[in-house]
C-alpha cells in the first residue's frame, strides 16, 4: 500500500519536529526548504498536501501553486506561520487552505493534514457527482425509451429490462447522495 505523500517545506527546526510525527501517522514525507518549494517542483512531486512554512506572510502565496490548475484540482496547502502573525485573508472560494502557528503541536498539524485530505476528497466527489448527474439522467431516459420501443417477444427485451433496472438503481443512488449532501 502506498502511503499518502506530503511535501514539508520548512526550516530544519520545524521539519525536525514535524516530520517524525507525520511519518508516524502514516504519511510519506518529502522534505524541502521553503526556497526549494517552487510550484513546478512541488507539483512534479504530486503530494496530497503541501505543508509550507511562510515567514513572509504573502497572501498570494497559495495562488502561485494553484494558477495552472482547475479549482477542483488545487493542491491543499497548510501554511506554517509565525506565532501572532496576521491571518492570511481567506480566498473567496472554498479553497483547500489552512494555517497554523509554526510552533503548533505536531498532533494538531497531523490532524489538519488529514482534514485537508478529506476536504480534497469531498471536493473531487462533489465535482464528479455534478459531472455525472446529466449523463446519468440522459442514460436513464434512453433506457426507458428503448424499453418502450421493444416488445416482449424481442430477443433483446430481457437485456433492455436489465439495463433499465440498473439505470434506475444508479439514478436512485445519485438522488440519495444528493439529498445527503444537502443535509
Amino acid at each position: 500500500m502506498r502511503l499518502p505523500s506530503l511535501v514539508l517545506a520548512a526550516s530544519d527546526a520545524a521539519a525536525g519536529r514535524l516530520a517524525p510525527a507525520l511519518a508516524a501517522a502514516g504519511f510519506a514525507v518529502t522534505r524541502l526548504t521553503p526556497a526549494e518549494a517552487l510550484p513546478a517542483r512541488v507539483l512534479e512531486i504530486a503530494p496530497r498536501v503541501l505543508i509550507l512554512e511562510d515567514p513572509s506572510g504573502d497572501p498570494l502565496l497559495p495562488e502561485k501553486f494553484w494558477s495552472e490548475q482547475e479549482m477542483d484540482a488545487h493542491l491543499p496547502i497548510l501554511l506554517l506561520r509565525p506565532p501572532g502573525a496576521t491571518p492570511i485573508p481567506r480566498p473567496e472560494l472554498d479553497e483547500p487552505l489552512e494555517e497554523v502557528s509554526v510552533a503548533a503541536d505536531p498532533g494538531e498539524v497531523t490532524a489538519r493534514v488529514s482534514g485537508l485530505i478529506r476536504e480534497r476528497l469531498l471536493r473531487v466527489f462533489r465535482h464528479g457527482f455534478h459531472e455525472l448527474s446529466q449523463p446519468l439522467t440522459v442514460a436513464r431516459a434512453l433506457s426507458r425509451k428503448a424499453l418502450m420501443l421493444s416488445s416482449p417477444t424481442d430477443s433483446a427485451d430481457a437485456t433492455l429490462r436489465e439495463l433499465d433496472r440498473q439505470m434506475d438503481r444508479l439514478f436512485r443512488i445519485a438522488e440519495s447522495l444528493q439529498r445527503k449532501r444537502g443535509e
